[in-house]
């Protein structure tokens, strides 16, 4: 099958490629107008997404399209085609990019809220040693107050033992010199 001496694919591209062509025949005089003019400018400027811009040569492909057999109207609508297709597929990639700027934005930000967590951990590491030392201080006088009361303790029991065995010598003491007497 052929539309305007082009080749068709049968199928859904078939369908697509044929209401293409009909939307593009429709501006196709208004496209060889704007082609007349453009004729002394080689490069044809499109913007895409801001400030990204593609530079095509639309009139060197025109010609090469009429040198392989196309007529004029049907290169310069296969030319706008691509060039449409070109600029939404632009429009699909850049959507998905970011600038530098933007990158270099978002690593700042980045940077910053590392710093911040570090910062945090610093805080953090601080007070959990804050609370280790004053635990440990309690756990210290507990040992202190339990070493002064085991000494307390010893010292009692050596009171007592001394007095028990001063006792005990006193009493040996008066038995030996009630045997004695």
């Amino acid at each position: 099958m052929f539309f305007h001496g082009f080749p068709l694919p049968p199928g859904p591209v078939l369908s697509f490629i044929v209401l293409s062509f009909l939307e593009l025949s429709l501006s196709a005089g208004s496209l060889q107008l704007e082609h007349r003019r453009d004729v002394e400018h080689k490069r044809r400027e499109f913007t895409s997404c801001g400030n990204r811009k593609l530079y095509f040569d639309t009139h060197a492909l025109v010609c090469l399209l009429e040198e392989n057999g196309f007529t004029t109207q049907q290169a310069e609508i296969t030319v706008s085609a691509l060039v449409k297709i070109t600029d939404a597929n632009m429009d699909i990639v850049y959507k998905d990019m970011v600038t530098k700027m933007q990158q270099e934005i978002t690593v700042q930000q980045i940077m910053s809220q590392i710093a911040n967590v570090k910062k945090d951990m610093v805080i953090l590491e601080k007070s959990e040693f804050s609370a280790l030392r004053a635990e440990n201080e309690k756990i210290n006088l507990e040992l202190h107050r339990l070493k002064q009361q085991v000494m307390d303790e010893v010292v009692k029991v050596r009171t007592d033992t001394k007095l028990e065995f001063n006792l005990e010598k006193s009493r040996v003491k008066e038995l030996g010199l009630y045997l004695r007497a």
